[in-house]
C-alpha cells in the first residue's frame, strides 16, 4: 500500500480527509475466509462504486472517543447513537496487544486466564479508558459464541498470524511503523504458543467481561462486507447506520488506525512500548481479517 510519507509517524496520519492518502488493494491470498464480495457474486462496479464513496468524508462522523471501543464489524446496532472508534474486537485489540508483547497488566502467579482479561479492563477503567465490545442478535450463549469474530475466533486468528508472519510483517512497513526483527519475531512466536495452548476461552465470556466494565451493542442481521476500510484520518470513524441507509447490501469493515495508536500509547509507560503494542495490535487486526474474510475482499485506505 503505497503512503505518503511523514518522518517518524506511525500510519501516516491525516488530521482532515484532504490530507489523507487513498489506496485500494485486495486482501490476498492470506486470505482463508468466506467475507468477500466473489462469495455474493457482487459486480465489481458496484464494489468499486461503493468503494469510492467510502473514501469521501460523506460517510463519516466525528468520534464519540479516542481510543478503540466498538468493533471493525461492517453491522451496526439500531439502538444506539454513538459513533465509537473501532478495531477488531474493540477493546479486544487492546488486550491482545499486552498479550502478545510484555503482559504488564497481568497478575503475577498461578491465576486463571479471565482474571487477565478482568485486570487489563480494571486497569483501562482506572486509566478513564471507554471499554466495549458486541454481540449480535444471533449470539448464542450454549456454544459460547458472542457474534464476534475477532472475540470468538481469537485462537484461530493466533494460528493464522503464526502462520503469516512475512506478509503482516511486509504490510506493516508498507503502514509506516517502525519496529525491529527481534518485536516482529517476538510477536509471532507468541501468537505461536497461544495458538498451541489455546489459552482463550470463549468469545462470549471475553464479550461479557467487556461489557461488565463498559459497552456492549447488539449488531443485526448478517455479514456483508465488500470491503474494509483503514482510516487514518483523527477523530472520525465510518457511521455503519448511514452506510446501511444508502447500500442496502453492500458493508464495510471499519479499522480506526488512529485510534488503535491512541490506544497503545495510553497502556504503555514509553514510545517504545507503546510501537511494540500497536505493530501486535496491528497483526491481530490484520490476522482477523485474513481469518474471516476472503481474497477478494478490498482494502482501502483513507
Amino acid at each position: 500500500m503505497e503512503r505518503k510519507q511523514h518522518s517518524g509517524e506511525l500510519f501516516n496520519m491525516a488530521t482532515t480527509e484532504a490530507e489523507a492518502v487513498h489506496t485500494v488493494v485486495s486482501l490476498g491470498d492470506a486470505a482463508i475466509g468466506t467475507i468477500e464480495p466473489e462469495a455474493r457474486n457482487i459486480d465489481s462496479r458496484l464494489v468499486d462504486a461503493f468503494i469510492e464513496e467510502l473514501l469521501t468524508d460523506r460517510f463519516y462522523a466525528p468520534a464519540e472517543a479516542n481510543v478503540p471501543v466498538a468493533c471493525v464489524d461492517g453491522r451496526y446496532d439500531p439502538n444506539a447513537n454513538q459513533h465509537l472508534p473501532c478495531a477488531a474486537g474493540g477493546t479486544h485489540s487492546l488486550f491482545v496487544a499486552d498479550f502478545l508483547t510484555n503482559e504488564r497488566y497481568r497478575i503475577p502467579g498461578d491465576k486463571p486466564f479471565s482474571d487477565y482479561v478482568d485486570s487489563f479492563c480494571h486497569t483501562l477503567q482506572n486509566l478513564g479508558m471507554p471499554i466495549g465490545d458486541h454481540v449480535d442478535n444471533l449470539t448464542d450463549a450454549q456454544s459460547g459464541k458472542a457474534g464476534c469474530g475477532a472475540c470468538d475466533n481469537s485462537n484461530k486468528i493466533m494460528t493464522v498470524m503464526s502462520s503469516n508472519g512475512p506478509s503482516l510483517k511486509v504490510a506493516a512497513k508498507q503502514m509506516g511503523l517502525f519496529f525491529s526483527n527481534e518485536q516482529h519475531e517476538h510477536i509471532i512466536d507468541k501468537a505461536t504458543e497461544i495458538s498451541d495452548k489455546e489459552l482463550f476461552c470463549n468469545g462470549l465470556s471475553l464479550v461479557e467481561t467487556y461489557g461488565k466494565y463498559g459497552f456492549v451493542s447488539e449488531l443485526q442481521g448478517y455479514h456483508q462486507e465488500v470491503a474494509v476500510v483503514i482510516n487514518t484520518v483523527e477523530q472520525t470513524t465510518l457511521d455503519r447506520k448511514k452506510v446501511a441507509n444508502e447500500f442496502e447490501n453492500l458493508q464495510a469493515f471499519n479499522l480506526d488506525a488512529w485510534a488503535l495508536k491512541n490506544g497503545a500509547d495510553k497502556i504503555s509507560l514509553n514510545e517504545s512500548e507503546s510501537n511494540f503494542k500497536l505493530l501486535a495490535a496491528l497483526y491481530y487486526n490484520l490476522s482477523t481479517l485474513y481469518t474471516l474474510a476472503g481474497p477478494s475482499l478490498r482494502v482501502a485506505t483513507r
